[in-house]
């Protein structure tokens, strides 16, 4: 397999493109865009924008499986900040529910939203409502929305850190009456540590979980202690029936997160610790085609960020290996 390889540097706060947008195919369909302009949620629809929220306290956009519904995250501004889900719809253009949570997800098919309210998983589809699950870290559907893959933080005891939790919560039928305990089975118990070509971490928390296209594989990252994880965390992948567990690089979460392919089970990362204040340096991009790795970037370079085209095409901004520098000037490549 082998690669056409594009550099370029943008900046975006934020941008979601339904699915069903068409950016690259030759089918002409509608493009509707979801991002973030000044801490606001603006929509490109029909070629026109629109201005979905104005408090300027406002992340991470997720449209639902229609691309009808937008779901979004906005702040108070209180102290603490509390935090709401919002829901828009594009027909009408007007918020018409808002929950109190974080971190709204919608299923694979249908107008069903997660989001979470501290370790609480709560499930809705706007008209019925339901604790789905209590004690989560971090959650993802499962492609086919039988139900969730859920993770527990490892905790400290006198005996040092425990690994992270992975479970499987199914998602019955009659979901608005199903117990937040019911349905729900161990997945995987992560080790209290891991390590890749000599680096070693506590593997306390697992988070941007991502499945593949085939849905055969679950990418994630998983990280130590909040100081820890500035220089050092461990991309990983796991079977989907969670015997196969693979420790794939070191990464910090300073560059791109992990990416699959659009279409094929190729996931993409930036492989490389230390924070990038000690210099733009070892930060290589490399694609893991199970069961085999590439990399991709040249000697005496560092990558900072990448997004896939299709699958066989990457963007990447990239730069000279050098010291750290604020310097806007600084030369890139």
């Amino acid at each position: 397999m082998s690669f056409k390889k594009i550099v370029f540097i943008i900046s975006i706060l934020f941008m979601v493109v339904h699915p069903s947008a068409s950016v690259f195919g030759a089918q002409e369909v509608p493009t509707k865009v979801a991002f973030i302009r000044d801490g606001n949620v603006w929509l490109y629809v029909h070629g026109m924008e629109i201005q979905v929220s104005r408090s300027g306290k406002a992340m991470t956009p997720e449209w639902s499986d229609d691309g009808m519904l937008l779901a979004y995250v906005e702040e108070d501004g209180g102290t603490p900040p509390q935090q709401s889900v919002m829901i828009y719809d594009v027909s009408t253009k007007k918020t018409i529910k808002s929950y109190n949570g974080y971190l709204p997800m919608w299923a694979p098919r249908g107008r069903i939203l997660a989001y979470k309210y501290r370790t609480l998983l709560n499930v809705s589809d706007l008209k019925k409502f339901n604790n789905a699950a209590i004690g989560v870290d971090e959650y993802v559907w499962i492609p086919d929305g039988s139900g969730f893959i859920l993770s527990k933080n490892g905790e400290l005891t006198p005996e040092g850190w425990t690994g992270a939790s992975l479970y499987k919560k199914l998602f019955p039928i009659n979901w608005a009456k199903a117990g937040s305990f019911e349905y729900v089975d161990k997945f995987f118990r992560l080790p209290n540590e891991i390590s890749s070509n000599g680096s070693k971490i506590i593997a306390v928390n697992p988070s941007d979980f991502s499945f593949s296209p085939s849905g055969r594989w679950l990418s994630f990252v998983v990280s130590p202690t909040a100081s820890w994880s500035m220089d050092s965390n461990m991309v990983c992948a796991i079977s989907s029936d969670g015997r196969q567990f693979n420790i794939l690089d070191e990464i910090i979460l300073e560059v791109g997160r992990p990416n699959w392919a659009p279409s094929k089970d190729i996931l993409a990362y930036i492989a490389g610790g230390g924070r990038l204040v000690f210099g733009f340096k070892d930060k290589d991009l490399k694609t893991k085609e199970f069961p085999t790795f590439t990399t991709y970037t040249p000697e005496n370079y560092a990558d900072l960020d990448f997004a896939w085209k299709d699958d066989h095409t990457i963007y990447v901004s990239r730069i000279k290996e050098a010291e750290w520098s604020q310097d806007p000037m600084a030369e890139k490549c």
